[in-house]
Formats: C-alpha cells, sequence, structure tokens
C-alpha cells in the first residue's frame, strides 16, 4: 500500500495522514518501566524507607546494609538455580511449581489465632 509516497509494512494500516508508529518503542518504554519499577525487587526505591527502618529496628545502617546484600546474594543464586531448572522442565512447570509454592508461604490472617481460638475452628452458633 502506498501513501504519499511511503511504503507500509505488510502488517500495518495506515490511514491518511496518520504517523505511522513503530510498535517496538511502545515494547521497549513498557520493558524500561519493568525493569526501572522491579530491578532486583526495589533496588531503586528501598532508599526511601532505610532510615525509618533502622529507627523503628534500632539497627546499625552496616548491619542494614548487610542483610540487604545478603539478600541479594541469595536471589542471585536462586537465578542461576531457577535458570537450570527452566531449562529442563520448561518455563510453564517451573512457573506453576513457584506459584504454588509461593502462595502456600503467604500469611493467612484468616487462620490466626484469635482470643477465643484458632478463627478456622469456630462455627457460628444460634442459640434459640
Amino acid at each position: 500500500m502506498t501513501l504519499a509516497g511511503h511504503r507500509a509494512a505488510p502488517h500495518q494500516t495506515v490511514a491518511a495522514g496518520a504517523p505511522v508508529s513503530f510498535f517496538g518503542w511502545w515494547i521497549l518504554a513498557t520493558c524500561i518501566i519493568a525493569v526501572f519499577t522491579s530491578s532486583f525487587g526495589l533496588t531503586y526505591t528501598v532508599s526511601v524507607y532505610v532510615d525509618p527502618m533502622l529507627d523503628d529496628l534500632g539497627i546499625s545502617r552496616t548491619l542494614y546494609s548487610l542483610a540487604y546484600a545478603v539478600g541479594t546474594g541469595a536471589g542471585g543464586l536462586a537465578l542461576l538455580l531457577m535458570g537450570r531448572r527452566i531449562e529442563r522442565w520448561g518455563s510453564r512447570r517451573v512457573m506453576v511449581a513457584g506459584a504454588s509454592l509461593r502462595s502456600n508461604n503467604m500469611p493467612r490472617p484468616h487462620l490466626q489465632d484469635t482470643p477465643t481460638g484458632p478463627r478456622s475452628t469456630r462455627r457460628a452458633r444460634c442459640r434459640p
């Protein structure tokens, strides 16, 4: 299709006078935002919370930095292991296994103890 001397790619539809936008730039912008907001689990935004955490926990900045470095290193080692699992078993199986492990380790407030006992065993009783 020729429009004012420009040839459009076969998968693009061009309206009269409309500029052709390369879809790859949208993908690149989305990836940049995703990497910025989730790189190493909050590396770019954790600095906002350091001072309040140090005050609340009563620990030194050195101990906090050491704990953060150990956590980052553990995450890096886990990435090596997960890469091997993905190559061996495929990404779908690894994602399902990881999601199920993660969901099993999440806190369950409905099962926490209350002053009258565990919530999961408490039943509503109707008195006559």
